[in-house]
Order: C-alpha cells, then structure tokens, then sequence
C-alpha cells in the first residue's frame, strides 16, 4: 500500500513546508520556535532534530494519538483513503505491527547508538563514490549507510576516543544536509583531532575534514559554524598553533571565518597564526574541490586580517 503521508500528517495537525521529499513544521511534540521537524513524504520516517523522537509513520501516529501501535496502524489505513476488506486491514496491521524497522522502534535516550551498530558496514551509495571517498575512508572512519532514510552516518567521538554521537548527511538534494543525533555534545568536539597536531584546517562539516585527511592534509572539523570556550580549550590541549579557516562559501561561512577569527585572537592566538583560504569559483566548499585545487589552495592561503 502506498499512502499519502503529508495529507497524513495534516491529518494529525502537522503543516510545514515541502522541499523535494522532505516536509519541514514547527514539532507537535515540543514548543518550537522554528521548524526542527521532518516526514520523509514518500517513506513515512520521521524525525525531531531538538530529540523529541523519530520513526516509522505508524510511530508517529501512535506519538500524537497517545494509542497503541495497532491502534495507530489501524488509524494510518483508515485515513490513508484506501478501501480494504476486514481481512485486508488485519493483514496490515499484522504487517504494520511487524516490520518496524528495529533501529526506530527504541525510544530511549541511546537509540542513535543502537540505530548506528545495526547499519550495515558493507554497503555504501553510489553518490559518495562519485565524489571521490573510497572503501578506505569507510573503513578507517567506520561510516555506515542508512539505506530507509537515504544517509550516511558518521560516528563521533571524543578526545579519549568514546563514541557520543553521529552525524547523518543527507543525500544530495535533500536538505537539511546534516542531521546531528539527539544530545550530541558538539560544542566539546572537534571531529578529527589528532594529539600532537601543530597545525589543522578548520572546516564546518565532517565530509569536509574526511576529504582533507584522505589528502593528507589535518582537517578538522567544528560539526557546525560557531567555536566554543570547549573547542578553544581543546585546541590548546592538542598543542594547536597554526590554524588554517576552510569554511563553506556562503554567507553564513564568511560570518563564521570572521566570528572564529576573533575568539581565535581573543584566546591568544596571534593574526600571523591564523590563515584563510579563497575557495575557487564554483565550489560551495571544500569537498567539492579537487585534490589538484585542495593543494592550491592552501599553498595560496592568506593571512586573515583583523
């Protein structure tokens, strides 16, 4: 059965704005100020970012409804439009019921720990091929594929190597393009520190500093645009002294260069450290630039100026 899930969702109270497969609304499970919420409208799978939950359709009407899973079943064939017989709707709901995909059914506070060990460690899209990774980056960063909601999900860990948390990309086109895990303390994390590293490239994503390790150049990664007190302090734990700013070439990536620049400075670190690099014409970040260009950049990488 194929249902129309956003007319679903409207069903239950949920609005939001469309883009490509993705329907975006305020969370009807928490005050929400802007829309941290998403319904893949061709699968069903749902998502909180703020961690107020996520999966199957069923799950979710069973959320709202405050009713069991074979009531909330029962509840998605019935509104869904599509005329069954009593022994039809018993067969679905069975199936409903059954073939939760178990990385969704759990609803604690480690279900992304639980849905990352289930994923397989053997496939992968043909799309993160293209942009030029290898088995060799899957195996050392231990990514997995999610093949339901069409994402590959990296592991973070922290400084002594404990796994606290993912981050799921999106597939290209579908936006957000990253997904955080719920509780994920990113502010304390730098993705891809290494001990005893004088000098990293700061960059905003961890596609991003997984593309520059693979080319040998010290990538790291702030899992967002702002560095924190927390970062900071870790980069002055690992012994950091040259840092070199690779960020997004968008507006929010000029504001962030300008913003770490300054908490940069104001921790101590003298202009002369700090460089910038000019992301060629065309490319919207660094992993979308090629090995050859990567190189060139960072040979005419500037000093960034106060």
């Amino acid at each position: 059965m194929s249902y129309d899930f956003r007319r679903l969702a409207e069903d239950l109270g949920i609005k939001g704005r469309l883009a490509g497969n993705q329907l975006y609304a305020r969370c009807p499970f928490h005050h929400d100020r802007r829309p941290s919420f998403a319904l893949n409208v061709q699968t069903g799978q749902w998502l909180c970012f703020s961690g107020c939950g996520h999966g199957a359709f069923d799950e979710l009407v069973q959320k709202s409804l405050s009713c069991t899973l074979k009531e909330a079943a029962i509840w998605t064939i019935e509104h869904g439009g599509l005329m069954v017989t009593g022994e039809e709707l018993a067969a679905e709901v069975q199936a409903a019921i059954q073939t939760q995909p178990p990385e969704f059914i759990l609803s604690g506070p480690e279900d992304w720990r639980r849905r990352y060990i289930q994923l397989p460690r053997d496939t992968m899209p043909i799309w993160f091929f293209a942009r030029g990774f290898s088995w060799q980056t899957v195996d050392h960063w231990d990514i997995r594929w999610d093949a339901i909601n069409q994402q590959i999900v990296i592991p973070v860990r922290d400084a002594n190597g404990k796994l606290v948390g993912t981050v799921s990309r999106n597939s290209p086109g579908h936006e957000p393009k990253y997904l955080n895990s719920p509780g994920l303390p990113r502010h304390q994390i730098l993705f891809g520190l290494q001990p005893d590293t004088e000098d990293i490239i700061l960059v905003e994503g961890p596609l991003d500093a997984i593309w520059l390790n693979d080319l040998g150049f010290p990538g790291v990664a702030l899992l967002g645009l702002d560095l924190s007190i927390e970062q900071v302090g870790l980069l002055r734990s690992f012994g950091v002294a040259d840092i070199t700013l690779a960020f997004d070439a968008d507006q929010a990536g000029c504001r962030a260069e300008k913003a770490c620049t300054n908490s940069l400075v104001a921790a101590g670190w003298l202009p002369s450290r700090i460089k910038v690099v000019d992301l060629p014409v065309g490319a919207k970040d660094i992993q979308e630039c090629t090995p050859w260009q990567v190189g060139r950049i960072m040979t005419d990488a500037r000093q960034y100026l106060i």
